[in-house]
């Protein structure tokens, strides 16, 4: 091989070289993807319950679908870990004031197994079976308020097919510092979109606050 072969043959070996090291078209596109994706990860992320309940003011049930009239319903964290919660939950039925203390563990419903926990079981603590689930369905970006879907009995044994047909209410739930006036867009979420032509009891009122002197 003459010396002028040589040269144009260490010529074309680097020219490929160069080519490798530059990143396509197709490249510049999924990166502009991928980034696309990172940004509406942040600006729309999934919901996540265990952010919206790992706070230590009082979570209230401003209104609700379900047919059971519990005045004045109100939830406290009392712990929580990212696989479960232990809460109290007090309301006024029949002019008396209950209190219960529940153990949710946070599961999937709707998000994938990556994501964080929608969902959870709630039942008594130390209850063989945690029969209810309460799932978000819709999450305010500052976490003032959110829509929990209720499954009654979703995980009681039974035929399968009847599990859709189990009886599911929604609650619009607020948190204290935001009860006094909760956000437009949670309020239209849950009238016009998840309780629409359904009757809604509203459960708050001013007075809530004297019964049971939340957290804020």
């Amino acid at each position: 091989m003459t010396s002028a072969t040589k040269r144009c043959a260490i010529a074309v070996f680097y020219f490929f070289l160069r080519m490798l090291a530059q990143p396509s078209l197709a490249d510049d596109d999924r990166s502009a993807s991928q980034y696309q994706i990172s940004e509406d990860y942040f600006r729309y992320p999934p919901m996540n319950l265990t952010k919206f309940l790992d706070t230590d003011e009082t979570i209230w049930t401003y209104y609700t679908t379900s047919n059971k009239l519990k005045r004045c319903k109100a939830d406290q964290t009392a712990s929580i870990t990212p696989y479960e919660t232990l809460f109290t939950r007090t309301y006024i039925q029949n002019n008396k004031s209950l209190t219960k203390l529940l153990w949710g563990i946070f599961t999937y419903e709707s998000n994938n197994p990556w994501e964080p926990c929608d969902a959870m079981d709630v039942g008594k603590k130390g209850a063989p079976l945690l029969k209810h689930r309460e799932e978000l369905v819709y999450q305010h970006l500052n976490n003032s308020c959110a829509v929990i879907k209720i499954t009654w009995d979703a995980n009681v044994g039974g035929i399968p097919f009847t599990y859709n047909q189990r009886k599911t209410t929604y609650d619009l739930r607020v948190r204290n510092s935001s009860v006094g006036d909760p956000d437009r867009e949670c309020m239209e979420m849950f009238r016009d979109y998840f309780a629409r032509g359904v009757k809604i009891l509203c459960l708050y009122n001013n007075s809530c606050q004297e019964l049971h002197q939340p957290n804020f």
